[in-house]
């Protein structure tokens, strides 16, 4: 886990939320102005409510108004009041509209986000992809992405809570003039004077959102190893490593809340006594109206109440910055590595040739070298070999998810590095080792996504694997719902149905990873029957451990190290190849040419 400093100040902050706020400008602009209108309209309700109260006091029919620019006007008390009211109600409509504003530019926001999180995962490459630990994506995701919009919605409030302030000091100007220097310099002294509580919770955040990371992390591995771990009774242990994590979540959770609340406590406090310094300072001034002393008392107070509102968006900006960081880098680090799909269209499937291909991942370690082979076209293939010889990555080139760092992959004489994906990824059908099933219906778990695929298609795929009399032995048949750990399905029929599955897409080359290591031999009999009605139909590529998976194969590619060591139908290949031959012994399996 790389642990976050939590160091910045509010250019630490304003940087790491400015990226989410540029596509709002518009929107954020208004806000600013509404603001500030209503800060003055706030202003001038208090001046004449302080004005207007005095005058009902002393029964007076009229008053003169002594305020900026408005000069020595006299006005009735019933113009006042009506002015007053006109002030208040402008006020209260800015008041709503910026109450509006706000919260749609965060939950926009959080929409838009959390969309591009899920095109960035998805157009991201592979490599990319592979990488991601799944815990460490659905806290991204969900938690992290919600606080970057929090964040957000912590300035739309801190925009407002400013420009009112602005306003304020502004109108308090027009009042008196030694008001105006004590409300800013009050303003500053409780920044300055509140900032190192502001740094420690940023702290406490950045720790926050570490710990949460690793908590997430740690659950999708409990729900993924559930079973191993009761068989290993090893509750006990898992729950210590659990509450490890827990604990460091909630520390980081409490210091930041203590600070929060702290803050405000400080803060009122430090602003009563500052108010107390100001009164003493304005009331030796030059101000001698009383009604002008009441305004000006009623400016200060505001003023610092709206300071407290923004040392509390300061603190919310660094409580959510490290959040706001984490979604910045992950956002980077997947669209950087975004995956290319453009090309040219495939002319021709032909024949698929690996032309002297090398592979080697960052680290640089070369897991396959000079590789030189041909599929041709309807012929079925086997690849086996020791753990670690490469199959793994021949397959990934062959489905276009990794590119040779030397060396090509033809297609019909083209280089597949220039065909666009959506022209390769339309001949080509994977079934995974351990093929993944959505809460939906078996048709649409069969189409998987793909609405041109008609249910006539999902029958006749359904058909090709096997699967179909079963499925309709169901009540509900194609309609029946089946969900990602539906005991209702047998091994072997989930992956007949991944097979179903990728047979929709029609494909012209089909390649399966250890189609049959987890079944028992009902259902690998059922598999094994499904693939030879497939032969000469399409391309078969066939990754398997177990041998006899590979009954079917025309040749059988055996890989060392990264290299071809054979390539040769089965029955020449255990004369030849000492490892094929040591594996059917030990497998006890009697391999005849097909």
């Amino acid at each position: 886990m790389r642990t976050r400093s939590g160091a910045g100040g509010p250019l630490t902050a304003w940087n790491d939320l400015r990226p989410f706020l540029w596509p709002s400008r518009g929107q954020l602009l208004l806000l600013s102005f509404v603001a500030v209108v209503a800060g003055f309209l706030e202003a001038g309700v208090l001046v004449l409510i302080v004005k207007l109260a005095f005058a009902v006091s002393d029964g007076v029919d009229a008053i003169e108004l002594g305020i900026g620019p408005v000069g020595n006007v006299t006005v009735t008390t019933t113009q006042l009041f009506v002015a007053t009211f006109v002030l208040g109600v402008l006020r209260l409509a800015m008041q709503a509209l910026a109450a509006y504003l706000g919260p749609r530019v965060s939950a926009y926001l959080q929409r838009d986000l959390r969309a591009r999180a899920f095109r960035a995962y998805l157009m991201a490459s592979w490599d990319a992809q592979s990488k991601q630990q799944e815990g460490r994506f659905l806290e991204f995701a969900t938690v992290q992405i919600g606080k970057a919009s929090s964040g957000v919605g912590v300035v739309t409030s801190g925009i407002t809570q400013g420009f009112n302030l602005v306003a304020i000091v502004l109108s308090a100007f027009l009042v008196d003039l030694s008001a105006s220097v004590v409300i800013v310099v009050s303003v500053v002294v409780l920044f300055l004077g509140l900032r190192p509580l502001a740094v420690m919770s940023r702290r406490w955040s950045a720790l926050q959102a570490d710990a949460g990371v690793e908590y997430s992390t740690g659950l999708i591995e409990m729900v993924r190893a559930t079973q191993e771990i009761k068989v290993l009774h090893v509750e006990d242990r898992v729950l210590e490593r659990a509450d490890q994590r827990i604990r460091a979540y909630t520390d980081a959770l409490r210091n930041g809340q203590v600070l929060s609340a702290l803050t405000p406590s400080l803060y009122q406090g430090i602003a009563l006594l500052l108010v107390l310094i100001g009164l003493a300072v304005v009331s030796s001034s030059s101000v001698v109206d009383i009604a002008s002393l009441g305004s000006v008392v009623l400016l200060l107070f505001r003023a610092l109440t709206y300071s407290q509102s923004l040392q509390g968006t300061y603190q919310g900006l660094n409580d959510l910055a490290p959040f706001a960081e984490v979604v910045n880098e992950t956002f980077t680090r997947f669209e950087a590595e975004r995956d290319v799909h453009a090309g040219e269209p495939l002319e021709a499937m032909g024949d698929v040739a690996f032309d002297d291909v090398r592979f080697a991942y960052r680290d640089g370690h070369e897991v396959l070298h000079d590789l030189n082979f041909t599929l041709a076209r309807g012929e079925a293939i086997g690849i086996v070999g020791p753990s670690g010889a490469g199959k793994s990555t021949v397959v990934q080139l062959l489905l276009r998810l990794r590119r040779p760092t030397g060396g090509r992959v033809l297609v019909g004489g083209q280089d597949l590095a220039g065909v666009a994906a959506e022209s390769w990824y339309a001949k080509v059908g994977l079934v995974p080792q351990d093929p993944l099933l959505i809460e939906a219906t078996v048709a649409d778990n069969i189409r998987l996504f793909r609405d041109t695929v008609s249910l006539e298609e999902v029958e006749q795929a359904a058909r090709l694997a096997h699967l179909h009399d079963e499925i309709m032995a169901t009540p509900d048949g194609y309609d029946t719902v089946i969900g990602p750990r539906d005991k209702a399905l047998s091994g072997g029929q989930r992956q007949r149905l991944a097979l179903a599955r990728a047979l929709a897409g029609k494909p012209e080359i089909l390649i399966l990873d250890e189609p049959t290591s987890a079944l028992d031999m009902r259902s690998e009999r059922a598999v094994h029957e499904s693939l030879a009605g497939l032969r000469g139909q399409m391309t078969l590529v066939i990754v398997a451990h177990r041998l006899s998976t590979l009954n079917i194969c025309d040749r059988i590619m055996v890989l060392e190290k990264g290299q071809l060591a054979a390539f040769l139908p089965p029955g020449e290949l255990k004369e030849k190849n000492a490892f094929f031959r040591d594996a059917v012994e030990l497998s006890k399996l009697s391999m005849v040419d097909a």
